[in-house]
């Protein structure tokens, strides 16, 4: 991961040239480059040599980490995020698993629930009530 202690600032693009050109100034230094926008971040790579200028965007240059440590930490940080993301991902893959078989078990029961209700015979006793039942109703 990049960081900017492996870049030397050169200054920030503060004006467009009519040549094309984009003026850059650090204090009372100031230069040109190709390419890039106002407010645009021109640095040097601290190995690659005089012609190893970059421009950065101002976002991307204020999110670089200051050090190869903290550089390290951050993307030992993000890595634990995905993991945390891929595991998140598997849990709730799971829940709906389960409550899939739910659901099953739940309309299982009920259809068990269902035919033994149906199967159930009257008590004994309650065929001849009914009849008894029936009769004084006609008299």
């Amino acid at each position: 991961m990049r960081h900017k202690a492996m870049f030397l600032f050169l200054g920030t693009i503060v004006a467009m040239e009519t040549n094309g050109l984009s003026l850059y100034k650090k204090g009372k230094e100031e230069g040109r480059v190709s390419g890039g926008n106002i407010g645009d971040v021109v640095v040097r790579e601290i190995d690659g040599g005089p012609t190893s200028i970059m421009i950065i965007t101002e976002e991307e240059w204020e999110a670089m980490p200051k050090d190869e440590k903290t550089a390290v930490e951050i993307e030992e940080a993000s890595r634990s995020q995905e993991n945390l993301k891929d595991e998140l991902t598997k849990a709730k893959n799971k829940i709906a698993e389960l409550e899939e078989e739910l659901k099953k078990a739940k309309a299982k029961k009920s259809d068990k629930a269902d035919n033994s209700a149906k199967d159930e015979k009257p008590a004994i006793g309650a065929k001849d009530e009914f009849l008894e039942n029936n009769e004084k109703d006609k008299e």
